[in-house]
């Protein structure tokens, strides 16, 4: 298994049961800022028992009906925070090793776990500490999707293999070849009709989902893949060690557009709408893009380490970060509607299970 980045040192070893206090006396204050167009709340993740530094955070997922945010990290734990009164509730030490993804279902009813320990996970948000094993992988598991009517996961990792695997039974339905042997990015389209994945060789192939029979094959990008995502119409968003956002058509590839190259590796895209995009990378910030006309419209930054992971639902964006906090950005009107309110208020119902 892989271990801790040195930026946040070593892990020590750590009971699943921990005492609450401990935790809270390692929370620290939410922090309030402003852009030109958004407000942010900063909020430091829970530093596990014996542990020298909160965890450094590589997945985030917003519930559908926006009243949990889920959040994994290399402390093998994942954590739920309530969004109404911003307060984490519950940390699930489950895995056994580095968590790399977290996505809930489109009904929100479950949430897909995955990472180094090479275990797919799925965790029954109407008790959450109820969680089964889907699967099993002989290599890490770097990324989860789920199908948008929540009947399938589809996974990739540290080996050449896409694997579909239903949600009610557990089985595996397919596996397929992918074009290289590490592999960081998957995605289904809006429709359900077909899945992408793309990794170390910057080539995206995709499947139909249900044959797994392959549609097509391109380079996207000229290094590692690190995030996918299919608009509504069908077109793929890449983006990765190349330092630009690729827009390709998957049945047209040599009309690939690129959005701006700013100079720093690309760990995530999350689309917010059909035309707006959002860029998190190396460079501790989050970049805006107009997707009609290419152009950069806004930098969000706050984040002190790599962004390397997004969610997005209605007006809220959420950002993880090697600095092993989470920022959630909000449009001011939004926020002033609500009362203003952003601070996060640490109470005896955060636990660890």
């Amino acid at each position: 298994m892989m271990h801790r980045r040195h930026f946040v040192g070593a892990a020590a070893a750590f009971c699943t049961f921990t005492p609450v206090s401990r935790l809270l006396a390692r929370a620290l204050a939410s922090t309030r800022k402003y852009t030109d167009s958004w407000t942010c709340r900063a909020i430091q993740t829970v530093a596990r028992e014996n542990a020298s530094q909160p965890p450094v955070v590589t997945g985030v997922s917003i519930q559908p009906s926006g009243n949990w945010l889920a959040v994994v990290g290399d402390d093998h734990t994942v954590s739920l925070l309530d969004l109404a009164r911003m307060e984490f509730v519950s940390h699930f030490a489950r895995h056994r090793d580095w968590v790399r993804s977290a996505k809930f279902s489109p009904d929100g009813k479950f949430l897909a776990t995955a990472g180094n320990d090479a275990r797919l996970l799925i965790w029954d948000m109407e008790n959450p500490g109820q969680v089964r094993e889907l699967a099993s992988h002989p290599q890490a598991i770097i990324e989860v999707d789920v199908s948008p009517d929540g009947k399938r996961i589809a996974t990739v990792g540290f080996d050449d293999q896409l694997r579909v695997y239903s949600v009610a039974n557990g089985r595996r339905e397919w596996s397929a070849e992918c074009p290289c042997n590490d592999m960081d990015a998957t995605a289904f389209s809006a429709d359900g009709n077909w899945i992408a994945a793309g990794g170390r060789n910057g080539m995206i192939r995709i499947w139909d989902s249900l044959s797994a029979a392959i549609r097509t094959e391109f380079q996207a990008q000229r290094s590692r893949i690190r995030s996918i995502e299919f608009t509504s119409d069908g077109q793929i968003v890449s983006a990765g060690n190349d330092c630009a956002v690729k827009i390709t058509d998957p049945s047209h590839p040599e009309t690939t557009r690129t959005l701006a190259r700013l100079g720093s590796k690309l760990y995530a895209v999350k689309l917010l709408s059909q035309n707006r995009l959002a860029t998190g990378g190396s460079d501790d910030a989050i970049h805006l893009w107009d997707l009609n006309t290419l152009e950069h419209i806004e930098r969000l930054s706050g984040h002190v380490g790599t962004v390397s992971c997004l969610d997005s639902l209605d007006t809220l964006l959420v950002s993880g970060s090697y600095d092993t906090q989470i920022r959630i950005w909000d449009s001011r009107e939004r926020s002033a509607a609500a009362g203003g309110d952003l601070d996060v208020n640490w109470n005896s119902k955060n636990q660890i299970k």
